[in-house]
Protein backbone atom coordinates (compact mmCIF):
# COMPACT_ATOMS: atom_id res chain seq x y z
CA UNK A 1 0.00 0.00 0.00
CA UNK A 2 3.14 2.76 0.86
CA UNK A 3 4.38 2.05 -2.96
CA UNK A 4 0.91 2.69 -4.69
CA UNK A 5 1.08 5.67 -2.29
CA UNK A 6 4.82 6.85 -3.16
CA UNK A 7 3.79 6.03 -6.90
CA UNK A 8 0.40 8.18 -6.70
CA UNK A 9 2.58 11.01 -5.51
CA UNK A 10 4.88 10.63 -8.31
CA UNK A 11 2.21 10.45 -11.02
CA UNK A 12 0.56 13.58 -9.53
CA UNK A 13 3.84 15.38 -9.60
CA UNK A 14 4.43 14.44 -13.27
CA UNK A 15 1.26 15.89 -13.96
CA UNK A 16 2.22 19.11 -12.44
CA UNK A 17 4.94 19.38 -13.94
CA UNK A 18 3.67 18.90 -17.48
CA UNK A 19 0.74 21.69 -16.96
CA UNK A 20 3.69 24.13 -15.25
CA UNK A 21 4.47 27.13 -17.53
CA UNK A 22 7.46 27.94 -16.01
CA UNK A 23 9.69 25.56 -17.45
CA UNK A 24 12.01 27.02 -20.34
CA UNK A 25 12.37 25.32 -23.41
CA UNK A 26 15.70 24.27 -22.26
CA UNK A 27 14.28 22.83 -19.20
CA UNK A 28 12.88 19.20 -19.94
CA UNK A 29 10.00 17.51 -18.47
CA UNK A 30 9.93 13.59 -17.81
CA UNK A 31 6.51 12.52 -20.37
CA UNK A 32 4.34 10.38 -18.32
CA UNK A 33 3.17 7.48 -20.47
CA UNK A 34 1.06 5.26 -18.65
CA UNK A 35 0.88 4.44 -14.77
CA UNK A 36 -1.26 1.34 -13.49
CA UNK A 37 -1.23 1.92 -9.10
CA UNK A 38 -2.32 -1.29 -8.76
CA UNK A 39 0.71 -3.16 -10.13
CA UNK A 40 2.62 -0.17 -8.67
CA UNK A 41 3.99 0.14 -12.39
CA UNK A 42 4.94 3.62 -14.34
CA UNK A 43 5.92 4.32 -17.72
CA UNK A 44 7.20 7.27 -18.81
CA UNK A 45 9.07 8.48 -22.32
CA UNK A 46 12.71 7.68 -22.68
CA UNK A 47 14.64 10.65 -22.86
CA UNK A 48 17.42 11.05 -25.49
CA UNK A 49 21.16 12.22 -24.07
CA UNK A 50 23.54 11.06 -21.25
CA UNK A 51 23.33 11.80 -17.56
CA UNK A 52 25.74 14.39 -15.66
CA UNK A 53 27.62 11.89 -14.18
CA UNK A 54 29.08 10.49 -17.49
CA UNK A 55 29.23 14.37 -18.88
CA UNK A 56 31.05 15.47 -15.70
CA UNK A 57 33.07 12.11 -15.87
CA UNK A 58 34.80 13.66 -18.80
CA UNK A 59 35.97 16.48 -16.88
CA UNK A 60 35.22 19.32 -19.16
CA UNK A 61 35.89 22.52 -17.37
CA UNK A 62 33.86 24.49 -19.82
CA UNK A 63 30.53 21.88 -19.43
CA UNK A 64 28.61 25.01 -17.35
CA UNK A 65 25.75 25.07 -19.18
CA UNK A 66 23.85 21.79 -17.76
CA UNK A 67 24.82 22.61 -13.96
CA UNK A 68 23.64 25.97 -14.41
CA UNK A 69 20.02 24.91 -16.28
CA UNK A 70 20.20 21.85 -12.92
CA UNK A 71 19.97 25.13 -10.94
CA UNK A 72 16.92 26.70 -12.83
CA UNK A 73 15.25 23.38 -12.96
CA UNK A 74 14.81 22.90 -9.24
CA UNK A 75 13.52 26.63 -9.11
CA UNK A 76 11.29 25.69 -11.04
CA UNK A 77 10.59 22.76 -9.35
CA UNK A 78 9.85 24.48 -6.15
CA UNK A 79 7.46 26.96 -7.67
CA UNK A 80 4.80 24.65 -7.95
CA UNK A 81 2.14 24.60 -5.12
CA UNK A 82 2.71 21.89 -2.01
CA UNK A 83 -0.71 21.97 -1.72
CA UNK A 84 -1.21 20.80 -4.97
CA UNK A 85 -0.18 17.14 -4.29
CA UNK A 86 -1.16 15.37 -1.29
CA UNK A 87 2.53 14.51 -0.11
CA UNK A 88 2.36 11.84 2.71
CA UNK A 89 4.73 12.41 5.42
CA UNK A 90 7.34 9.77 5.39
CA UNK A 91 8.64 7.44 8.37
CA UNK A 92 12.30 6.83 6.65
CA UNK A 93 12.52 11.37 6.78
CA UNK A 94 12.84 12.36 10.54
CA UNK A 95 11.07 15.70 10.86
CA UNK A 96 14.09 17.89 11.86
CA UNK A 97 17.86 18.16 10.45
CA UNK A 98 18.79 16.99 14.33
CA UNK A 99 17.27 13.66 14.49
CA UNK A 100 18.20 12.81 11.12
CA UNK A 101 22.15 13.50 11.63
CA UNK A 102 21.85 12.12 15.15
CA UNK A 103 20.56 8.90 13.56
CA UNK A 104 22.96 8.85 11.00
CA UNK A 105 25.89 9.70 13.96
CA UNK A 106 24.54 6.55 15.90
CA UNK A 107 25.16 4.38 12.92
CA UNK A 108 28.66 5.34 12.35
CA UNK A 109 29.59 4.52 15.90
CA UNK A 110 27.92 1.16 16.25
CA UNK A 111 30.43 -0.15 13.25
CA UNK A 112 33.07 0.77 15.83
CA UNK A 113 34.52 3.90 13.87
CA UNK A 114 35.84 6.07 16.93
CA UNK A 115 34.59 9.25 15.60
CA UNK A 116 32.53 11.27 16.64
CA UNK A 117 33.41 10.97 20.58
CA UNK A 118 31.00 12.58 22.81
CA UNK A 119 32.08 16.21 23.40
CA UNK A 120 32.17 15.83 19.41
CA UNK A 121 29.30 14.89 19.00
CA UNK A 122 27.53 17.11 21.23
CA UNK A 123 28.89 20.20 19.75
CA UNK A 124 27.37 18.82 16.70
CA UNK A 125 24.00 18.68 17.18
CA UNK A 126 24.23 21.49 19.42
CA UNK A 127 25.57 23.43 16.00
CA UNK A 128 22.74 21.70 13.34
CA UNK A 129 19.96 22.81 16.11
CA UNK A 130 21.09 26.29 16.19
CA UNK A 131 20.94 26.09 12.56
CA UNK A 132 17.82 25.24 12.53
CA UNK A 133 16.49 27.94 14.76
CA UNK A 134 18.51 30.17 12.59
CA UNK A 135 16.49 28.90 9.67
CA UNK A 136 12.70 29.29 11.57
CA UNK A 137 10.68 29.80 8.03
CA UNK A 138 8.60 26.83 7.12
CA UNK A 139 11.21 26.17 4.70
CA UNK A 140 9.63 23.08 3.31
CA UNK A 141 8.79 22.65 -0.79
CA UNK A 142 8.33 19.88 -3.85
CA UNK A 143 11.44 18.00 -3.52
CA UNK A 144 13.03 15.33 -5.91
CA UNK A 145 14.52 13.53 -3.50
CA UNK A 146 17.41 11.91 -5.30
CA UNK A 147 18.50 15.29 -7.49
CA UNK A 148 22.06 13.85 -8.13
CA UNK A 149 24.15 14.19 -11.52
CA UNK A 150 22.87 10.73 -12.45
CA UNK A 151 19.51 11.81 -12.41
CA UNK A 152 19.85 14.29 -14.44
CA UNK A 153 19.51 13.70 -18.64
CA UNK A 154 21.73 16.38 -20.81
CA UNK A 155 20.93 15.85 -24.63
CA UNK A 156 20.34 18.04 -27.33
CA UNK A 157 20.86 21.40 -24.89
CA UNK A 158 18.16 20.49 -22.84
CA UNK A 159 18.49 19.28 -18.90
CA UNK A 160 15.71 16.64 -18.32
CA UNK A 161 15.30 15.32 -14.00
CA UNK A 162 14.21 11.45 -14.28
CA UNK A 163 13.21 9.38 -11.13
CA UNK A 164 11.21 11.35 -8.94
CA UNK A 165 10.12 8.17 -7.19
CA UNK A 166 11.90 9.85 -3.88
CA UNK A 167 9.84 12.92 -4.19
CA UNK A 168 8.03 14.56 -1.48
CA UNK A 169 8.29 17.82 0.44
CA UNK A 170 11.40 18.73 2.11
CA UNK A 171 13.75 21.54 2.98
CA UNK A 172 14.63 23.95 0.09
CA UNK A 173 17.76 23.75 0.05
CA UNK A 174 17.83 19.29 0.37
CA UNK A 175 18.14 18.96 -3.50
CA UNK A 176 20.53 21.95 -4.25
CA UNK A 177 22.62 20.47 -1.33
CA UNK A 178 22.43 17.03 -2.69
CA UNK A 179 23.55 17.66 -6.34
CA UNK A 180 26.53 19.65 -4.56
CA UNK A 181 27.41 17.13 -2.48
CA UNK A 182 27.67 14.20 -5.20
CA UNK A 183 30.21 17.00 -7.15
CA UNK A 184 32.59 17.20 -4.28
CA UNK A 185 32.54 13.25 -3.89
CA UNK A 186 33.48 13.33 -7.53
CA UNK A 187 36.43 15.08 -6.84
CA UNK A 188 37.24 13.27 -3.53
CA UNK A 189 36.85 9.91 -5.39
CA UNK A 190 38.95 10.96 -7.94
CA UNK A 191 41.50 13.39 -7.09
CA UNK A 192 44.10 12.97 -9.84
CA UNK A 193 41.59 13.85 -12.23
CA UNK A 194 40.93 17.24 -11.06
CA UNK A 195 37.73 17.80 -11.46
CA UNK A 196 36.73 21.45 -11.53
CA UNK A 197 34.16 21.01 -9.10
CA UNK A 198 34.13 24.50 -7.83
CA UNK A 199 33.20 25.69 -11.40
CA UNK A 200 30.03 23.28 -11.20
CA UNK A 201 29.17 24.51 -8.19
CA UNK A 202 29.38 27.95 -8.87
CA UNK A 203 27.29 26.93 -11.82
CA UNK A 204 24.55 25.34 -10.24
CA UNK A 205 24.33 27.58 -7.64
CA UNK A 206 23.96 30.78 -10.36
CA UNK A 207 21.30 28.65 -12.06
CA UNK A 208 19.76 28.05 -8.27
CA UNK A 209 19.84 32.32 -7.83
CA UNK A 210 21.83 31.66 -4.42
CA UNK A 211 25.22 32.19 -5.72
CA UNK A 212 26.76 32.80 -1.85
CA UNK A 213 25.26 29.48 -0.52
CA UNK A 214 28.29 28.62 1.28
CA UNK A 215 27.93 31.47 3.70
CA UNK A 216 24.19 30.45 4.79
CA UNK A 217 24.63 28.37 7.94
CA UNK A 218 21.55 26.09 6.86
CA UNK A 219 22.82 25.14 3.58
CA UNK A 220 26.29 24.08 5.35
CA UNK A 221 24.33 22.12 7.87
CA UNK A 222 22.45 20.27 4.67
CA UNK A 223 25.94 19.45 3.30
CA UNK A 224 27.15 17.76 7.01
CA UNK A 225 23.66 15.76 6.46
CA UNK A 226 24.46 14.48 3.43
CA UNK A 227 28.51 14.19 4.22
CA UNK A 228 27.21 11.90 7.81
CA UNK A 229 25.01 9.55 5.59
CA UNK A 230 27.98 9.16 3.24
CA UNK A 231 30.37 8.75 6.17
CA UNK A 232 28.05 6.28 7.19
CA UNK A 233 27.56 4.35 3.94
CA UNK A 234 31.11 4.46 3.28
CA UNK A 235 31.70 2.30 6.31
CA UNK A 236 29.33 -0.15 5.31
CA UNK A 237 31.84 -0.78 2.18
CA UNK A 238 34.48 -3.73 2.48
CA UNK A 239 36.86 -4.87 0.10
CA UNK A 240 39.97 -7.64 0.22
CA UNK A 241 41.95 -5.28 -1.60
CA UNK A 242 44.17 -2.94 0.24
CA UNK A 243 44.08 -0.30 -2.16
CA UNK A 244 40.47 -0.28 -2.04
CA UNK A 245 40.59 -0.04 1.90
CA UNK A 246 43.47 2.58 2.02
CA UNK A 247 41.02 4.65 -0.76
CA UNK A 248 38.06 4.44 1.52
CA UNK A 249 40.14 5.47 4.73
CA UNK A 250 40.82 8.23 2.75
CA UNK A 251 37.25 9.45 1.63
CA UNK A 252 36.58 8.81 5.51
CA UNK A 253 38.97 11.18 6.57
CA UNK A 254 37.96 13.53 3.60
CA UNK A 255 34.27 14.04 5.02
CA UNK A 256 35.45 14.17 8.77
CA UNK A 257 37.88 16.81 7.69
CA UNK A 258 34.91 18.46 5.90
CA UNK A 259 31.99 18.22 8.73
CA UNK A 260 34.64 19.58 11.03
CA UNK A 261 35.69 22.14 9.16
CA UNK A 262 31.75 22.97 8.79
CA UNK A 263 30.88 23.16 12.39
CA UNK A 264 33.63 25.30 13.49
CA UNK A 265 33.50 27.65 10.67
Amino acid sequence: ELVKTHLAEEVALLEQIQISKDFGPRLGKLRLVDYQLESAKIITREVPGEDLYSLFSKGRSQVAVPPFLAGKWLSKLQAIDPGSISFAERASRPPSLVDYCDIRVDRIRQQGYPWPDEPTRRHLMNWLEDSEKEDAADCRVVSHGDYGPGNLIWGNGVLTPIDFASCGLDHRLLDLSYFIHHLELLGMYFPWKRYPVSAWSKAILRGYGMPEANSVRIFRAMMVRHQLSRLNKNLQETSKRLRSKVHNAWIRNQLKTRIIQAIHA
